[in-house]
């Protein structure tokens, strides 16, 4: 039987280029084994969240902060993958999907 790995990275783990393809090397580590990953947010964003929600009703605040969240995970992308991959077009177009529907429900928790 193939025992299943689970590896779970943290925040400060997501942080640079260099982490993440340290998080692909220990992977490959267990390239035979049955895997779950699970990953956190990245570094700062779980606190941002929680911020945001706290001044949902402070549009000034509401707006630098999704700003600092979208620059966040967009940089993400460009330094995993290859600006003109399939994944960073794939990855560009999904965070910009769930980007939209986050500011849909800062909008719901509005009013």
């Amino acid at each position: 039987m193939t025992p299943i790995v689970i590896m779970k990275f943290g925040g400060s783990c997501l942080i640079d280029k260099s982490a993440f393809k340290k998080i692909i090397e220990i992977i490959q580590i267990y390239k035979n084994d049955k895997k779950i990953i699970v990953a956190s947010a990245f570094n700062g964003i779980t606190d941002l969240l929680l911020n945001t929600t706290h001044n949902v009703n402070n549009p000034r605040v509401l707006d630098d902060n999704i700003a600092i969240l979208e620059k966040k995970h967009f940089n993400a992308i460009e330094q995993i993958f290859d600006e003109d991959s399939e994944h960073y077009i794939k990855a560009k177009a999904w965070v910009d999907e769930k980007f939209s529907e986050l500011e849909d429900t800062f909008s719901d928790i509005k009013e």
